[in-house]
């Protein structure tokens, strides 16, 4: 009986070959077990993560349809009804309303027009040019310490290039005809740097008026040498001053 005991506990031990195991699982009373089954396929995503990715794929989609909307919107804005010369004051007549799409442009709505009566216009805006607060001013220049002058100039005393109000410009005075001993091309700078105010023809087509903002204590000088017939505009590159 002791033998056969061993002998069972024998058939029960798995067989061994250079340390390790024949089988590929444990035996259980003589009969070798199935291997554990390890598990087939993803882990299961929890329901929860799931309609938090449903809620971002929505979000992203309402977003990108909110950059379209904004895009292909249109809106009334103010324009200018007519070219308005630098130093206008706007009235009502001056402006109109227009459309516009997209977005990234200054502008102002069409609703908001009245915040522009009175005030004045700072350089020459074209015809159908949108408005922007940049472009008015509520006080009209010149600023403290400057004088707006009034020339009356012929075809020959402003330059060659066309004259428009925001150019800067140098006054010159010219020597007077009578005076042999100055020689052409002697003309005196009485202000370095001016800019123009507005630039229109004078009646009957003869000659333009031009007014042109110059430092206060250079006035008087520019004035004289305009009423001599002896003041003369030379045009600086755009963009200096």
């Amino acid at each position: 009986m002791a033998t056969e005991a061993w002998v069972s506990a024998t058939t029960t031990r798995p067989a061994q070959h250079n340390g390790q195991t024949a089988g590929a699982g444990p035996t259980t009373g003589g009969v070798r077990a199935a291997p554990p089954r390890l598990p087939s396929g993803r882990p299961k995503t929890p329901p929860l993560m799931i309609a938090l990715c449903l809620l971002l794929i929505l979000g992203c989609g309402a977003a990108a349809g909110a950059l379209v909307l904004s895009g292909e919107h249109t809106i009334r804005v103010v324009v200018a009804a007519r070219t308005l010369p630098a130093g206008t004051v706007i009235s009502g007549g001056d402006l109109r309303a227009g459309e516009l799409s997209g977005s990234g442009v200054a502008a102002i709505p069409a609703g908001e027009a009245g915040t522009l009566i009175g005030k004045t216009v700072i350089s020459a805006v074209p015809a159908g040019t949108l408005l922007n607060a940049r472009m008015v001013a509520k006080d009209p220049p010149p600023a403290a310490g400057s004088v707006a002058v009034g020339l009356a100039l012929t075809a020959g005393q402003l330059p060659a290039q066309q004259l428009t109000p925001g150019r800067q410009v140098t006054i010159y005075e010219l020597p007077a005809k009578d005076d042999s001993a100055s020689a052409v091309g002697s003309a005196d700078v009485l202000v370095d740097r001016a800019e123009v105010l507005s630039v229109t023809a004078g009646s009957g087509g003869g000659g333009y008026q031009v007014s042109v903002v110059v430092p206060e204590g250079d006035a008087a000088g520019v004035s004289a040498a305009a009423a001599d017939g002896r003041a003369a505009l030379g045009l600086l590159p755009a963009g200096e001053g």
